[in-house]
């Protein structure tokens, strides 16, 4: 119920920001919002597969309308620093990274 709660509070706020002008576009086309979650399945304390979804444009930085399914144990890291290089932070590595995800 929480979790369910927490996903439509969520929900509004992204529909504002896509409601919202902002330049040339709106204001979901030039931010970067990722939203997720700790846990796949909280009840086993599982954290994998971990659900996260990256929603705007970054600028055209990012790709849009896509589902990635990685294989089992992928790093959540590579994630993290594909986000961090898409925003222009200039870092070459985060935890255990391995790489930037190109599909992104």
């Amino acid at each position: 119920m929480i979790q369910n709660y927490h996903t439509k509070v969520f929900a509004r706020f992204i529909e504002r920001m896509a409601k919202t002008q902002d330049g040339d576009g709106t204001l979901l086309d030039h931010s970067m919002v990722m939203y997720g979650s700790n846990m796949s399945d909280s009840n086993r304390h599982n954290h994998d597969p971990l659900p996260i979804a990256i929603l705007g444009r970054a600028h055209g930085n990012i790709k849009g309308g896509q589902h990635i399914r990685y294989p089992q144990d992928s790093r959540f890291a590579d994630l993290l620093l594909t986000v961090l290089q898409r925003t222009q932070i200039p870092v070459e590595s985060i935890g255990d990274s391995a790489g930037v995800i190109s599909e992104v």
